[in-house]
């Protein structure tokens, strides 16, 4: 889904009934195992990788009788391929459980797992748009098994909508352009995921202003960007300041403010968002210096019959 504006022209346990004697009896190849990848298939693309992974992913869940065998455990990897916690927990054969985890492992909100559903749910949680994180979210299942317990997978998928906001040079090459105190208002930040849907979130974000280095290629583009709890934005603003110098270094606009208003913008989970500025000429009410030009026709000289000898 991309978005186009023209600005300018108006403008991311312990096992509690269990005895320590029973986890000693079991075999070591029953040890719970992760698999872990991130879901890159869908049409977000998103910082979150395996790599990123690799840091450490929380998780929780257990069987109906112990529901906590794993509560805010941290799962990490030095290779991305084997991922390990501590201190280990072992199968249990015959009981169903239950798996939910999300990373970043240090994001914020209070977690709740409900083993009745196989949900994770974060209450409170806050979105700081000025240092984005990713949020990613697993679920699964598995029967323990007596031997041969597979590593339990889990898919990440993104919860959180990436915005991106996009400056395009159009000015032509060596006209120097600088985008300041980029902002923008009318995002919400402060959620509860529960049932696996964000509720409407509360709380206006206060987004921190930037400055871009400045451009002097034309189709240059520069991208301010944020993770935002997927909502629907009454009225989205973009401001940010223009100054355009020509190859003398003529000032043509020095901090111009321009504005664009969007209203009823709708972020769904899992999306990427792009809303872009085409800068040029217009956008600073400049007139572009053009050509008419034509060749005048011949004039007709003297005609004359040549003597022959």
């Amino acid at each position: 889904m991309k978005k186009s504006i023209f600005l300018l022209a108006a403008a991311a346990a312990a096992f509690a009934s269990c005895t320590q004697n029973e986890v000693m009896e079991v075999a070591g190849n029953r040890a719970i195992g992760f698999s872990s990848f991130v879901d890159n298939t869908t049409k977000a693309v998103s910082e979150t990788t395996i790599e990123s992974l690799r840091n450490g992913f929380s998780v929780y869940g257990g069987y109906a009788t112990v529901t906590d065998v794993f509560e805010n455990v941290i799962v990490t990897s030095t290779d991305g391929s084997n991922w390990d916690y501590s201190p280990k927990r072992y199968w249990v054969e015959n009981e169903n459980y239950k798996f939910a985890a999300f990373a970043p492992a240090t994001a914020g909100g209070t977690k709740t797992f409900n083993y009745d559903d196989g949900h994770l749910d974060i209450a409170n949680y806050v979105a700081d748009i000025n240092s984005p994180v990713d949020l990613v979210y697993a679920e699964q299942t598995a029967t323990g098994q007596a031997s041969g317990n597979a590593a339990v997978d889990l898919s990440f998928g993104h919860i959180m909508s990436w915005i991106k906001i996009v400056f395009l040079n159009n000015f032509g090459d060596n006209v120097k352009v600088q985008v300041s105190s980029v902002d923008v208002t009318g995002v919400m930040n402060t959620a509860n995921y529960t049932d696996k849907v964000w509720s409407a979130p509360t709380n206006e974000a206060d987004f921190t202003p930037v400055t871009l280095l400045e451009t002097t290629e034309n189709g240059n583009e520069q991208i301010v960007d944020f993770i935002a709890i997927p909502q629907t934005v009454t009225t989205f603003k973009i401001t940010f300041n223009l100054t355009v110098k020509d190859a003398n270094d003529a000032v043509l606009a020095d901090a111009i403010q321009k504005t664009a208003t969007l209203s009823s913008q709708a972020w769904s989970a899992n999306y990427i968002y792009t809303y872009t500025a085409t800068l040029d000429g217009t956008t600073i009410g400049l007139e572009e210096i053009k050509f008419n030009p034509s060749v005048s026709g011949w004039g007709t000289g003297n005609s004359e019959n040549l003597p022959l000898n």
